[in-house]
């Protein structure tokens, strides 16, 4: 963090992901006394507020109107237009059949519904109870991700169902690891977290997913651009990249077979630790049963959440399936 001075006001450089990472979570709104502003309650800013409009809903604060982003072509915006300009927050209710995305009031009568169904999508196992990571802290000898990690657990779990099997992780990847075969594609996104039944970290890896959903059958410039990423090793370790296959153009040229194959199958897998179904299942019971409960909001943003990434996966013709906790 870097302060310096411009004329009488002292401005300094922070780092904005872990300031920004402080909000990714729920944060509960309670009413002030103008009817169209509530205070969205935080333990780092106490002007953040959510204004009612005539036509949509948004986010203002002074404090993040004083923090600027400034882009490398000289352009900059505060970081309140940027949450706004994106709508990058979801907003849930007391009343479970609603919520307000992407500048959309959403109504779904049948969620609570379709719990039973929902619940299909996960799948247990004992091994995600023992994981420490979510890749470990390999070093530059290291060939494998390490014991105990998300990572390694998938490699292990899933690498013998494919012929092909790549780590894409890093920047702007599609997955963590993408498996081939010849009428398979899948796409598996891990995420490990400290916390149990988090709503934020689960609506980063169902975000994660939904917005990678069209690259399950690429374009061939595509393929071309993640070439160079898929030829090397994993960042700082001697981990190639190419976890199974005999070489990148290979997989390359599979993938492309895979994508015209009129049989093909595309599935999406998500992995992680901080859930159990048992628990998900008995938040979402009292949801269905209108019982009162501490983890009520993250049970509801856990619903919408489930039925978001299911809609899209059948949208494209995918199967979708979360590995977790029992």
């Amino acid at each position: 963090m870097k302060k310096f001075k411009t004329g009488d006001e002292i401005e300094k450089e922070i780092e904005l992901i872990s300031f920004l990472n402080i909000f990714e979570r729920l944060c509960k709104v309670d009413e002030s006394d103008n009817s169209n502003i509530y205070k969205i309650l935080n333990t780092t800013s106490s002007d953040l507020e959510l204004k009612l409009n005539e036509k949509s809903i948004t986010i203002r604060s002074q404090k993040f109107r004083n923090i600027r982003i400034i882009y490398a072509n000289g352009n900059n915006v505060s970081i309140i237009d940027h949450i706004n300009n994106k709508n990058a927050f979801i907003i849930n209710f007391d009343n479970i059949d609603l919520a307000y995305s992407n500048r959309k009031l959403f109504r779904d009568s049948k969620l609570l519904g379709n719990i039973e169904n929902f619940l299909k999508i996960f799948k247990t196992n004992q091994e995600l109870e023992n994981v420490t990571s979510e890749k470990g802290n390999p070093n530059t000898m290291a060939t494998s991700f390490e014991d105990g990690s998300i990572f390694r657990f998938v490699e292990e779990t899933f690498f013998e169902n494919y012929n092909y099997f790549v780590c894409d992780d890093y920047g702007r990847e599609w997955a963590d690891h993408i498996g081939v075969s010849e009428d398979k594609i899948v796409f598996i996104h891990s995420k490990f977290n400290t916390t149990n039944a988090s709503a934020s970290a689960f609506q980063d890896i169902v975000g994660q997913a939904q917005k990678n959903l069209g690259n399950i059958t690429p374009q061939d410039f595509q393929l071309d651009t993640k070439k160079n990423l898929w030829i090397n090793n994993y960042a700082s370790t001697n981990i190639n990249r190419l976890r199974k296959g005999n070489n990148v153009d290979e997989f390359i040229q599979a993938i492309k077979d895979a994508s015209t194959n009129p049989y093909l199958k595309k599935e999406v897998i998500l992995v992680i630790n901080f859930i159990s179904k048992n628990r998900l299942t008995g938040f979402l019971n009292n949801l269905a049963n209108g019982e009162r409960f501490t983890e009520r909001s993250e049970a509801i943003q856990m619903l919408w959440l489930i039925s978001s990434l299911i809609s899209s996966c059948q949208e494209l013709n995918t199967e979708v399936t979360i590995y977790c906790k029992p």
